[in-house]
């Protein structure tokens, strides 16, 4: 039986608070109730908690809406007798961005992978975070011998003032994107 709950709880569920007390998890939240019930009867017999589990499912205030919290299960006994005492926070919202994030990240490395230009991510201090394919090939290196300042080794000694300069002004305005144009020195094994 459901003792108390909170507005926010209530809110989530989609059912007045009111509506909660007396009845039984399966009756107020049935779609969640078998995943849900395991653990409480756990946390109630063995006086452990079980915490930040993952849950996704349907409440009856969103029917046919995958939502997802992450939740926690605590042992309290109240006029002595046991219960569970659960901490519920939504993260659908949290799960949506991360998955458009995913999906972006995917999109830009497709685009980067098949561009014939050598594309280079960098972090504030010129550091490449990541080189294209095609930058690999233009300056006859590794991928790898790129990362960090790897990339400085491959710039003609007498144009890596100027190119410097250009990132350096890049980074301390924060520029989203600029072009060099530059001599390139390319070990004599490359193509």
């Amino acid at each position: 039986m459901l003792w108390r709950v909170n507005r926010a709880l209530a809110e989530i569920n989609g059912i007045p608070v009111e509506g909660h007390v007396g009845r039984t998890l399966r009756e107020v939240l049935p779609v969640l109730a078998p995943a849900l019930e395991p653990i409480f009867q756990r946390v109630a017999q063995t006086g452990e908690s079980v915490r930040d589990i993952p849950i996704t499912g349907e409440t009856p205030l969103h029917p046919g809406i995958v939502r997802h919290w992450t939740a926690s299960f605590m042992p309290i006994i109240v006029d002595d007798e046991r219960g569970v005492a659960v901490f519920v926070v939504e993260r659908t919202a949290q799960v949506a961005a991360e998955r458009a994030l995913r999906e972006s990240e995917l999109r830009f490395r497709t685009i980067c992978e098949a561009a014939p230009l050598g594309i280079f991510l960098t972090d504030g201090d010129g550091n490449v975070l990541y080189a294209n394919p095609a930058a690999e090939q233009i300056l006859g290196v590794p991928n790898d011998a790129v990362l960090g300042q790897g990339w400085a080794r491959a710039v003609h000694p007498d144009d890596m003032a100027q190119v410097a300069a250009i990132v350096a002004e890049a980074n301390r305005t924060h520029a989203p994107g600029f072009e060099i144009h530059t001599r390139l020195v390319r070990p004599a094994t490359a193509r």
